[in-house]
C-alpha cells in the first residue's frame, strides 16, 4: 500500500475529485481580474512551476524521503505539511524511489487574481512508469496493480508580481481521462 501512496504523492495526488473535465473555467463569486494576458502564458507558468516541484520531489523520494523541507521553494505550506508524512512513510519502512515522474503538459481549468493572489488550476497527466519503489534490500516493491498514468488537476498560487507559483493542491482527477491521447 505504501507503494501506491508513495508514487501517487509523488505526482502530487492526493483525494479524488471526479466529474467531466469544464469546457469553460469556473469564475469566482466575486469578479477577479485575470493574472496573465492568456492562457497559454498561465499554462506556461504552472508547466514550469509543477515541472520543478516534481524535479524536487524526485530528488527527496530516491533518498528515502530524507530532507523533505527542500520542497518548500516549491509549495505552499500547508502542502508541505501534507507532503511530509507522506516522505515519513516513506523514510521509516526504509524505502526510496528510483526513477523519474514526468508528466504530459496539461490545460488550464482556471486562471484568476483574487486579492493579489494568482489562483491556477491546471489538469495534468502524470505518468509514473518510470518510477519503481525499493525496499531496503533493494528489492522492487511496486505494485504491479498501480497505474503507470494518473490523471489530475493541479492548484498553484502566487503573488502578483511574484516570482514563481506555488503548488498548493493536487487531486486524483475521475473525470474524463485526461491520459488518453
Amino acid at each position: 500500500m505504501i507503494a501506491v501512496l508513495i508514487c501517487a504523492a509523488l505526482a502530487g495526488c492526493v483525494s479524488p475529485v471526479s466529474g467531466a473535465v469544464p469546457s469553460t473555467p469556473i469564475t469566482a463569486s466575486t469578479p477577479a481580474a485575470p493574472i496573465f494576458a492568456t492562457d497559454e502564458e498561465a499554462l506556461d507558468a504552472a508547466t514550469k512551476a509543477y515541472r520543478e516541484y516534481l524535479a524536487m520531489s524526485d530528488k527527496v523520494a530516491q533518498e528515502g524521503g530524507v530532507g523533505v523541507e527542500r520542497l518548500a521553494p516549491f509549495v505552499t505550506d500547508s502542502y508541505l505539511k501534507k507532503q511530509s508524512s507522506t516522505y515519513a512513510k516513506l523514510k521509516s519502512n526504509g524505502n526510496h524511489v528510483s526513477g523519474e515522474t514526468s508528466f504530459r503538459r496539461g490545460r488550464i481549468q482556471d486562471s484568476k487574481l483574487i486579492d493579489g493572489v494568482a489562483h491556477i488550476r491546471m489538469y495534468v497527466c502524470v505518468d509514473v512508469s518510470g518510477v519503481r519503489v525499493i525496499d531496503s534490500n533493494q528489492i522492487d516493491v511496486t505494485p504491479t496493480s498501480r497505474p503507470d498514468q494518473y490523471s489530475i488537476v493541479l492548484g498553484l498560487i502566487g503573488r502578483a508580481g511574484a516570482e514563481g507559483l506555488l503548488l498548493d493542491s493536487s487531486e486524483l482527477w475521475e473525470g474524463r481521462d485526461l491520459c488518453v491521447s
